[in-house]
């Protein structure tokens, strides 16, 4: 495991980073973007992020497996519970697990893996 974290929050029109910042930099790379990154939320609370969505906690092995879409996951999509494979720009692999959602702030709270 490279780090992880839970209760990640990301208020819409900012992004993470998952992989180009110190292991223990405290704010993955947190910042305010009209870019899109390794996990951004636009302002209208939609997702986006190169994503395989599973159906339960993978391991790195099952995240590693093809089929990733590189795009955007609707405001109404985007749910509680819902488990994302993520693979970021550097090509490393994370789980992302939608802890919370508030669609009135535009808010998600995420928990994270990443692995090596």
């Amino acid at each position: 495991m490279r780090r992880a974290q839970d209760g990640l929050l990301i208020q819409g029109g900012y992004r993470i980073e998952l992989d180009e910042l110190p292991r223990d930099a405290p704010n993955w790379g947190y910042t305010q973007t009209i870019f899109p990154s390794d996990v951004y939320l636009s302002n209208d609370g939609t997702l986006w992020v190169n994503y395989l969505k599973v159906q339960a906690a993978p391991t790195k092995a099952a995240c590693e497996q093809p089929g990733y879409l590189d795009g955007q996951i609707a405001d109404d999509d985007v749910t509680e519970g819902m488990v994302l494979c993520v693979k970021s720009s550097e090509q490393r692999y994370a789980r992302v697990t939608v802890a919370q959602v508030d669609r009135k702030l535009h808010t998600i709270r995420i928990d994270v893996l990443v692995w090596k």
